[in-house]
């Protein structure tokens, strides 16, 4: 017998410091028992939930228990009514339910606890296998009042699910269907039911501009991801309405000519992901760093015919703003990094992934620069011990007492850092590890994942090191006997 899989309900920190009715840390199973155990559950036409296919409706089924899950559950009837009640009661309280991950074994379980989710507003099921039009008609039926919904990477979810949340879910104010079979079908129900919406994302999807324009003109967006399949598509913003004024965060891949449009029609932004925008050149950044005042946010990854121009104009105009860059796959130089270094004093994050360029020069330009990082991959790239060990540590002089001629040299170190990857850097060793665990006190994550230097030795080292670490991706080599578990 498999063990169930546990689920974490409500770990938003903001929900719990509110004083949000929460669940954490229960079996899915366990709990579906629990319920009905309670004589919750039941075989009624108002529970069961349709979907509209076409012209006809299919029924989902009811939620009936069967023998052998009811025999497991017998022993439950020992608990008090009073009990029972207080569960019931406590259970339709609940209003943050995160499921990311998790796998629903059993359809009819999930069914019966969903009839309790009355009072959900944020539902988070991102990458949840067995998630379907079922499921996702069921949330629509039982949770009026659902603001929040997350159903990222369940393939599995089409148009016959999404219009049902459409249709039932007037409440939503941000829904994410990444990687989701949905078309416009959804995408035009949403945008004349759920005018409240303001954060859309359905990247990977089949959604056309058309869609898109239908709900910017019914919703006042606030954040937008549209990022299509089409490898040889060039624009996913091709016909941005003017609408979007209020457009803080977008994620599409443009063209320089977008670019126009969308500084013109999105005076607010704070928030920019271009990703692997392969028609966008330096020009297309010139105007979006001189209509744009206050980026916080940017992502240029896999822009392939930007240069180091655009990386020098972005740390120039966002000096003071900017606290996320991301470089990945694009041409930097050591004076592009340089503009970085000297200017962005409050980034937290910086992607340098499998930037050709990155070797000694390039990396030592963030020698005592840039020192609120958090997060920071160099996976990749030519980085190697020497200068990894330069940009961990740096030194500051300092005057002693009221005598100039006294000096006292203080070793200062990147105590903000909290992620590192160096995945792929093939001149990473252990005595860049020795370092990470000295300068890094508060890591959490480190990426050595096929660094080849890299061996017991140096893990053990970062372990005793690093009294925060949660989580280490490291590859062992073929002739190392131990194993991280080991240690």
């Amino acid at each position: 017998m498999t063990q169930p899989q546990s689920v974490v309900m409500s770990s938003c920190n903001d929900a719990l410091d509110n004083g949000v009715t929460t669940l954490a840390s229960l079996s899915l199973e366990l709990l579906a028992k629990i319920v009905e155990c309670c004589c919750i559950t039941s075989g009624r036409e108002d529970d069961a939930c349709v979907l509209e296919s076409g012209s006809g409706q299919t029924q989902c089924a009811s939620p009936v228990i069967s023998w052998s899950v009811w025999k497991v559950a017998m022993p439950m009837w020992s608990v008090c009514r009073t009990t029972r009640e207080a569960l019931i009661m406590w259970t339709r309280s609940i209003e943050w339910i995160d499921l990311g991950g998790e796998v629903l074994n059993s359809k009819v379980s999930f069914l019966s606890i969903a009839s309790l989710w009355t009072n959900v507003h944020n539902l988070n099921m991102s990458h949840c296998k067995g998630v379907d039009d079922c499921v996702i008609s069921a949330i629509a039926h039982h949770c009026p009042l659902l603001t929040n919904l997350n159903v990222e990477l369940c393939y599995d979810v089409t148009d016959a699910g999404g219009v049902q949340i459409a249709l039932k879910c007037a409440m939503l104010t941000h829904i994410y269907m990444g990687a989701c079979a949905v078309t416009d079908t959804t995408i035009v129900k949403l945008a004349h039911h759920c005018k409240k919406l303001t954060h859309v994302a359905v990247p990977l999807c089949a959604v056309t501009n058309e869609a898109i324009c239908e709900l910017a003109n019914h919703c006042k967006l606030v954040a937008l991801n549209i990022m299509k399949t089409e490898r040889d598509k060039s624009s996913d913003a091709a016909h941005l309405p003017s609408t979007c004024s209020e457009l803080e965060h977008l994620n599409a891949r443009v063209t320089n000519d977008d670019m126009r449009r969308i500084v013109a029609s999105c005076p607010k932004l704070t928030h920019f992901s271009c990703s692997i925008s392969y028609e966008l050149t330096d020009a297309g950044i010139e105007t979006l760093v001189a209509a744009t005042p206050s980026l916080k946010h940017l992502d240029m990854s896999g822009c392939r015919n930007l240069t180091f121009v655009s990386v020098v104009n972005v740390a120039q105009r966002y000096a003071s703003t900017l606290v996320h860059l991301d470089l990945s796959h694009i041409s930097v130089t050591k004076e592009a990094i340089g503009a970085v270094a000297s200017n962005c004093h409050n980034l937290t994050y910086l992607s340098l992934h499998s930037c050709k360029n990155v070797g000694d020069a390039v990396v030592k330009e963030l020698h005592g620069r840039c020192l609120k990082l958090r997060e920071v991959d160099f996976s990749e790239t030519a980085i190697n011990d020497t200068s990894l060990i330069f940009f961990l540590y740096h030194f500051e002089i300092l005057d002693v007492g009221n005598n100039d001629e006294v000096k006292q040299v203080v070793m200062k170190d990147r105590s903000h850092m909290e992620t590192l990857h160096l995945t792929g850097c093939k001149k990473i060793t252990d005595p860049a590890l020795v370092s990470v665990a000295i300068s890094c006190p508060n890591l959490a994550n480190l990426h050595v994942d096929m660094c080849e230097g890299v061996t017991m030795t140096g893990i053990r080292t970062v372990l005793s090191g690093c009294k925060r670490l949660k989580h280490i991706w490291w590859t062992e080599p073929e002739d190392e006997s131990a194993s991280v578990a080991g240690v």
